[in-house]
């Protein structure tokens, strides 16, 4: 049967690929067949490097945007090479023989080279050129020329005398705003923050003069308690530490729904439990500048369009036993039905609704900006992207786009982290643990970068450099233990006199109050049993993690 060529299915974007890494890779795997990356491997780096300093010159006729038509503007220099001989060093990559250089090793580099471009003290070029070190996950493009002046916009927090805190820019460091995407880079997909490093790590950012935010596509408009359940760790980080007061805890917020609902951190005392309580108030003046044009109606028009093309596919791919559709104000989506069976729906089935739904937004020919994207066991259509998001964050902070991070798991084309490439730098990363390993990295040259060694942070001096390197204190277990378990003494004994003070005098009342004395002797030995089994658990893998270093 003969078709016309009208009919044949043309995949004109590959979508499941980055055109950027899969060009290093290209151009790697010549050294590795010719068995010459000893040799050639770092060269091939200072080239990337080199064509990526022409890019940002001029981005327009460049060579990388000939060689890599789907290249942005970089907003940083990357310096790759250093990045690839930090890691090669510590991993042997260029010594394989039989396993060329992965795409994840390739990630790797490139995120150490992104974090390497927010430390100064390390470069010997003029200081109006940032630089850093680390490694885990993404790359950085997006039309904005770069530029490198720091503006200290957030004051700092109460410090100890052992180990003063500076602001960003004290450091010396640009660094001034860092998002973290929520499932899979903050937690695990659709689960709560439970990764206690990762918090304390935060923390010490938020300590150090630098705003941090969860940038997410869950909207939960503005109920603060929703998102509190997502990052309860670390706002309970936050009200234990002994050095945090409220204006460090307001560097913290929140941005939902991509960009529709912000909400800020307040630390204040609790009435109630007479304890510091860190919590979630709603910001209900944030409108993105970019969405202060769109009416309603074009809004709804566009979510309609997109319910529509859902509805479409899910019948068309057979998936009317499996998903459903929810509608919300500012988004659509479709989702795993409850009880539906333990396989979760195909990634191969979303890409296609969400290509899909992309095509025919592209034909709605809207001004609306948008977001399509694949969330792993769902599709959600939002109004609104974490470009807007950032991009009103930027201007909310008074910052440029270099002093600006986004961190994330989902930058291909049909991820929702993808639009943020186009206003700052950025970090691809694929779980919470790695999103540790990028911020202790931070951590180190954004903390450390200018202070002097204390019993706390030591330095050590690279051999032949001459220059200091910070060491990330260790976790002070100990501390740590005592102020969880009498966090969890000091709540359950609020509960308790509030308990006490409601009940009345009868005697069935009374023995109500001695079986719930029973009761909270229990919850209280349970909530120290509990924290003193967390604590030790994120012991053994800080060793596992110190042995593995």
């Amino acid at each position: 049967m003969a078709f016309s060529s009208r009919r044949r299915n043309y995949m004109l974007k590959r979508h499941r690929r980055d055109g950027m890494f899969e060009f290093f890779r290209e151009m790697l795997n010549h050294s590795f067949v010719l068995d010459a990356m000893d040799e050639s491997a770092s060269q091939t780096w200072s080239h990337f490097e080199q064509l990526i300093d022409e890019h940002r010159v001029c981005a327009k006729g460049s060579r990388l945007s000939e060689l890599v038509p789907t290249s942005g503007d970089f907003f940083t220099p990357l310096p790759l090479r250093a990045a690839w001989d930090e890691y090669n060093a510590k991993y042997c990559v260029s010594s394989r023989r039989f396993v060329n250089v992965s795409f994840n090793e390739i990630r790797h580099v490139a995120n150490l080279a992104q974090i390497m471009a927010y430390r100064r003290s390390t470069f010997s070029t003029p200081p109006s050129t940032p630089r850093t070190t680390d490694a885990a996950a993404a790359t950085t493009t997006s039309p904005t020329s770069p530029t490198s002046s720091t503006s200290s916009t957030s004051s700092t927090s109460p410090t100890s005398p052992s180990r003063p805190r500076l602001s960003a820019t004290e450091n010396g460091s640009t660094l001034q705003l860092i998002t973290f995407d929520g499932d899979c880079t903050l937690y695990s997909d659709g689960a709560s923050m439970k990764h206690q490093d990762l918090a304390n790590a935060m923390v010490e950012l938020i300590l150090n003069g630098v705003h941090v935010g969860l940038v997410t596509a869950a909207g939960y408009g503005h109920n603060a308690p929703r998102y509190e359940a997502r990052v309860q760790m670390l706002l309970t980080t936050l009200e234990n530490h002994p050095q945090v007061n409220s204006t460090a805890a307001a560097r913290f917020f929140v941005l939902g729904g991509e960009c529709n609902f912000l909400l800020h951190c307040k630390y204040a005392m609790d009435p109630t439990t007479n304890t510091k309580r860190a919590r979630l108030e709603p910001d209900t003046t944030w409108m993105p500048d970019e969405l202060r044009g769109c009416t309603d109606e074009s809004m709804q028009e566009l979510l309609d369009v997109a319910e529509s093309s859902l509805t479409k596919a899910l019948n068309d791919l057979g998936m009317q036993k499996k998903a459903t559709i929810i509608r919300k104000s500012r988004a659509v989506g479709m989702y795993q039905k409850p009880n539906s069976g333990p396989a979760q729906l195909r990634r191969e089935t979303l890409d296609e609704c969400v290509l899909r739904v992309q095509s025919d937004l592209r034909a709605l020919g809207s001004k609306v900006p948008y977001c399509a994207f694949n969330g792993g066991n769902d599709v959600f259509i939002d109004i609104g992207n974490k470009r807007v998001g950032v991009r009103g964050l930027q201007s909310f902070f008074k910052l440029k786009s270099n002093e600006c991070l986004h961190v994330g798991d989902q930058f291909l084309n049909t991820g929702n982290d993808f639009a943020a490439r186009s206003c700052c730098p950025t970090v691809w990363v694929t779980s919470p643990m790695e999103t540790f390993y990028i911020v202790r990295r931070l951590l180190r040259d954004v903390a450390g970068n200018g202070q002097e060694a204390s019993g706390e942070q030591k330095a050590s001096v690279e051999e032949g450099t001459g220059v200091a390197v910070p060491v990330v204190r260790p976790t002070d277990f100990a501390a740590m233990r005592l102020r969880a378990i009498a966090a969890a003494e000091a709540k359950l004994d609020a509960m308790e006199a509030a308990e006490q003070a409601a009940v009345g005098r009868t005697s069935v009342v009374a023995v109500a109050v001695e079986v719930e004395k029973k009761t909270f002797a229990e919850k209280r030995l349970d909530a120290i049993r509990a924290a003193e089994a967390r604590l030790d658990q994120m012991e053994k893998e800080e060793a596992e993690a110190n042995l593995k270093e």
